[in-house]
């Protein structure tokens, strides 16, 4: 065995690490996106009961915001970690 084979991580530590980045950002993504699809619905209930329609309209924004915002967050979630993996995997090949 080389010494760079023994003092270096070894490569699947990236994958691992990426991937466990990845799941984390999934569960985020669904727990937010779930609220999201209640605010929606609750929207939609508050609309029938005759709500006034303005604030009605504020809440369907929001839901629409909370949701954009989530899949803003999850790509950039991913992205940061995707950069992470490939820096460790470029540093285990070099060393």
């Amino acid at each position: 065995m080389s010494e760079a084979t023994t003092t270096s991580p070894p490569l699947h530590k990236a994958v691992f690490a990426f991937t466990g980045h990845a799941l984390a950002a999934a569960a985020i993504f669904v727990i937010l996106a779930i609220i999201a699809f209640g605010l929606g619905k609750f929207v939609h209930l508050l609309s029938m009961w005759g709500l006034d329609q303005n604030i009605v309209t504020c809440l369907g924004l929001l839901e629409y915001v909370l949701f954009a915002g989530d899949v803003g967050f999850l790509l950039l979630f991913l992205y940061s970690a995707m950069k992470v993996a490939y820096k460790e995997v470029r540093n285990e090949r070099a060393g």
